[in-house]
């Protein structure tokens, strides 16, 4: 299982963040971020210009917003990714999103199958 824990996302927008999972990305052919910024009540959409800035060649980042497309969406982009990026938030609003929509299992599962994981701040208490 590939977790990266991360306290905070580092300086120049996500270095740590970055610096943590380049050696598996680098690694893949065409690889994908499924960037996950379910904690957060901000627009979901908000942060994906920092994330794509922060991941520009190395992978390509595809948003999963779980408010506006839900459970279906969010499998599609797990079983094309390289990686699933959860930035931090609120923990409690995570896990609600998560089970609400039934991602929560399947993301477990992804997990378990070796699928890298990278998070930081208030996600990694759900991820503990």
């Amino acid at each position: 299982m590939h977790l990266h824990l991360l306290s905070s996302p580092g300086e120049d927008p996500l270095q740590d963040v970055v610096h943590a999972v380049a050696p598996l990305l680098s690694a893949r052919t065409n690889p994908l971020v499924a960037y996950l910024p379910a904690a957060s009540e901000v627009d979901q959409a908000a942060y994906l210009g920092l994330t794509e800035h922060a991941f520009s060649g190395l992978a390509q980042v595809e948003l999963v917003d779980l408010v506006a497309h839900g459970l279906r969406d969010a499998l599609s982009v797990l079983s094309r990714c390289s990686l699933v990026y959860v930035p931090g938030g609120n923990t409690y609003l995570l896990a609600s999103r998560l089970r609400s929509t039934c991602l929560f299992e399947h993301l477990q599962s992804h997990l378990r199958a070796d699928l890298p994981f990278a998070a930081f701040s208030a996600v990694t208490v759900l991820v503990g």
